[in-house]
């Protein structure tokens, strides 16, 4: 049986389903078959505990992107250890946490990947997967057994062929369009493959042939901003280009007929389903979301992996409800939409994001860039 969890934030309480959170009325007694967590309160801005956990499971990696906001590539010394990653899951169901996201590095660079994997769907949880793909293409993990466990995989696609291999630093894409052709011959209806694209000056003229690759194929394609963070040398000025490039390139590709379905960060996505209140949708950060990295530091999201600022506690010393309510988190907590131009806008994208305002002036609750598909920008071009 998933875990449920109430949740004091809707006074409701709260499941994940195949990936999705919903909420029910009805009410629902602790007992051995619901395995129901009932927390008492919440933090300003947030939830009383994440929903979704992203354990990176170790920082080594078989690929070398240039891009890398975590500068993968080598096991790093006190990585956690497997007895660590239990508690943390232990943890994690006390807490009421619903979803764990394993990440990387790459994943089944580690052993025992699966079998911690195992571990965690006893515990109740639902399960997403990061990963480049290539021990899936290699046959060194069964796809009908990784959707068992996953309702959600992604792959990073940053260019297709050669391009894809001068991108990673390795020879690997057969490996990798191998992996995607098993996920999708063995992809139940109801689970998502998800493909991503992090724009480069390498492979932002490619993307009408990774298009074309994507075509017919039943995925979801994100196009990802590069942040200046790990290994990453892109300047925010360069990865401000890219995205209006990129989304020029794309807006001439969506009006071709394609399975494929494109998400790129100018794109208005407010889901009026959606349990989150309207800004939550593109901002999860220490609101419905939290990371641990290998060594066991907590931040509110990915993106600020070694940033010391959003640093919120270490789970060797800190407990993870302490880590939630850390100093850093509910800094983080407190920026919002309220100080800047889009605070009355009715629609959601990621432009106006702590992590992209953060990198662009190291100031979290900076304007974004005037963008395509603003609502805020036809307005004013009207009185002009």
């Amino acid at each position: 049986m998933n875990i449920l969890r109430y949740e004091p934030f809707f006074d409701r309480v709260l499941f994940s389903y195949q990936g999705e959170l919903y909420l029910t009325d009805e009410k629902i007694e602790p007992s051995l078959q619901t395995n129901l967590v009932i927390n008492k309160d919440n933090p300003l801005n947030g939830l009383s505990a994440p929903t979704r956990l992203q354990i990176q499971f170790t920082n080594r990696c078989n690929l070398a992107c240039s891009h890398c906001y975590v500068s993968s590539g080598k096991t790093l010394p006190n990585e956690l250890s497997d007895e660590a990653i239990f508690d943390l899951l232990a943890q994690a169901s006390k807490l009421g946490i619903l979803q764990i996201e394993w990440s990387g590095g790459e994943p089944f660079s580690r052993k025992g990947l699966m079998e911690m994997v195992k571990i965690a769907r006893k515990y109740g949880f639902e399960q997403k997967l990061l990963t480049n793909g290539v021990a899936i293409g290699r046959g060194i993990c069964e796809p009908r057994k990784l959707w068992k466990e996953f309702c959600e995989i992604q792959i990073s696609i940053n260019s297709i062929g050669d391009g894809f291999n001068a991108f990673v630093g390795k020879n690997h894409w057969l490996d990798v369009s191998r992996a995607v052709d098993l996920l999708l011959k063995f992809k139940p209806k109801h689970k998502k493959l998800l493909l991503t694209t992090t724009i480069d000056r390498s492979n932002i003229a490619f993307l009408p042939v990774i298009y074309e690759y994507m075509s017919g194929k039943d995925v979801n394609w994100r196009i990802a901003r590069q942040v200046h963070n790990g290994r990453s040398s892109i300047t925010e000025e360069e990865s401000d280009k890219l995205l209006f490039d990129s989304w020029t390139i794309l807006q001439g590709l969506r009006n071709q007929k394609s399975k494929a379905k494109i998400l790129h960060p100018f794109d208005k996505i407010t889901d009026l389903n959606s349990v989150w209140p309207l800004e939550w949708q593109t901002e999860p950060g220490a609101r419905w979301f939290m990371y641990i990295n290998a060594l066991g530091n907590g931040y509110p999201f990915p993106y600020f992996d070694g940033i010391a600022e959003l640093y919120g506690g270490n789970v060797l010393k800190n407990s993870l409800a302490q880590i939630w309510k850390s100093e850093a988190f509910n800094y983080y907590r407190s920026i919002t939409r309220r100080g800047t131009k889009c605070r009355n806008c009715q629609l959601v994208c990621q432009m106006w994001s702590r992590p992209f305002n953060y990198f662009r002036q190291r100031n979290l609750s900076e304007d974004p860039i005037e963008h395509p598909n603003c609502p805020l920008l036809v307005k004013q071009i009207e009185r002009r």
